[in-house]
């Protein structure tokens, strides 16, 4: 990555996860490991990365706002980590423009992204 261009939270996330700084598990570490590699090696398989669709997700998912309990009507934030998901899916495209993830699978701990309620924006933006 070049010095100069400033890291979203999500590429941050992944840099401090490569470098060590912050503790996750095994499959994490696979994760942005295969995020950099496929960086190295887009180009040569037809893909690239739009940061731009990328942080469009991102901004898209931040806009909405909870509808229940104590956090109703403020909006969600993401963290890192939910932001690095998200970057992954919706960033990487194929070379005529499609997204290259049309699904995703993601296993989360209880309760750990449950107020982001996934089903509430996924339809939004399944077809952009």
């Amino acid at each position: 990555m070049p010095e100069s261009k400033e890291l979203h939270p999500a590429e941050q996330y992944a840099a401090d996860v490569r470098d060590g700084k912050v503790v996750v598990c095994e499959y994490v570490k696979l994760a942005v490991e295969r995020y950099y590699a496929d960086l190295d090696k887009a180009l040569d398989c037809g893909w690239h990365f739009d940061r731009k669709a990328a942080m469009r997700a991102i901004r898209f998912i931040e806009s909405l706002k909870h509808t229940k309990g104590e956090w109703a009507g403020q909006k969600f934030l993401l963290e890192p980590w939910q932001q690095f998901v998200v970057w992954n899916i919706f960033g990487w495209q194929l070379a005529d423009g499609t997204r290259r993830f049309r699904y995703a699978y993601i296993e989360i701990a209880r309760k750990k992204w449950a107020s982001l309620n996934f089903p509430s924006w996924h339809k939004e933006l399944r077809d952009s």
